[in-house]
């Protein structure tokens, strides 16, 4: 099944869990916790960053989780992509793609031609921290424009190597996964891009699975690549789509498997006040909630068919 645990390791993943978690530029954070929370989702306070950035968090049951980011009115270079991204519009401005080592993922990619930065540490400071704490994880990415000679991966996406996963263990009890949407886990990240064609190429250089099976969204279409626990949907983009522009690649929808189509649609439709009606998806029944209602990226909520 396209987006399980049961998918072989890749060397460009390792033995990561894939599909990690989804980084959402906001204006306000505040308002858009209570607008999610409206969409029936349990948002949890996070940390801080150095440059004036905050996050806040929502976790599923399969470990992938949304960060809310919003960058403060002294906000400096250290946040400023953030700043940026979130002054042009809001909305998925990156993926994060566990991997068992960054280290590996790193000589992997260089040793194919791409340009890679990293490993780097990281860490949130949360509480009266004043400054980081010591690493807890390490990251790498491919830049926004590589070096002459050298290949890319679509920069939304970054390598993360979490250093203790206690943290993860500590969030599989208790009621940090409960939904009360009954969202449990991803399925799906849908970008669109310009070129398709370049882009699957640049994925199967990279290392990553072939695609798996034809898919459509948003009235575009593509294809789905497994990362794991997930699956990588690329489609074809038209021209300006959210707050994609016509020639750029982005994040336009995430994909959330629900136990309970009815109980969700419910209280997005309370939230929204629109009528987001119930179509035929591609592992069942399915509703859409717009970009425009959730702050920059459109949410499929999907009840897998028995």
């Amino acid at each position: 099944v396209p987006g399980t645990a049961s998918h072989a390791a890749t060397p460009v993943l390792g033995e990561g869990r894939g599909v990690d978690h989804m980084g959402i530029a906001v204006r306000d954070l505040k308002r858009a916790t209570a607008d999610f929370e409206r969409l029936g989702f349990n948002i949890r306070p996070g940390g801080r960053f150095p440059g004036d950035l905050s996050n806040a968090l929502c976790y599923f049951s399969d470990w992938f989780y949304l960060e809310l980011l919003a960058v403060g009115p002294h906000h400096t270079k250290d946040s400023a992509d953030v700043a940026e991204f979130s002054r042009k519009h809001e909305g998925a401005m990156f993926l994060g793609l566990n991997v068992s080592s960054a280290k590996d993922t790193v000589g992997h990619l260089r040793a194919r031609g791409f340009d890679i930065a990293g490993p780097d540490p990281g860490s949130i400071m949360t509480g009266n921290d004043t400054k980081p704490p010591p690493p807890e994880w390490y990251s790498a990415y491919t830049p926004d424009k590589p070096g002459r000679g050298k290949k890319t991966i679509m920069p939304l996406i970054f390598f993360i190597q979490y250093l203790d996963d206690g943290r993860k263990k500590e969030k599989s009890s208790g009621s940090r996964y409960d939904q009360p949407n009954t969202a449990t886990r991803v399925r799906r990240v849908w970008f669109a891009v310009s070129d398709l064609g370049a882009q699957l190429k640049s994925m199967r250089d990279a290392g990553f699975a072939a695609p798996v099976a034809d898919v459509t969204l948003l009235g575009l279409q593509g294809k789905s690549l497994p990362a794991a626990r997930g699956n990588l949907n690329l489609l074809q983009s038209k021209g300006a789509i959210g707050p994609v522009g016509p020639h750029e690649d982005g994040i336009v929808a995430v994909s959330l498997e629900v136990k309970d189509l009815a109980k969700a649609r419910a209280m997005a439709r309370a939230a929204t006040k629109l009528p987001l009606p119930v179509y035929a998806g591609a592992f069942g029944k399915a509703f859409l909630i717009p970009a425009a209602a959730a702050h920059g990226v459109a949410i499929e909520r999907v009840q897998r068919e028995a």
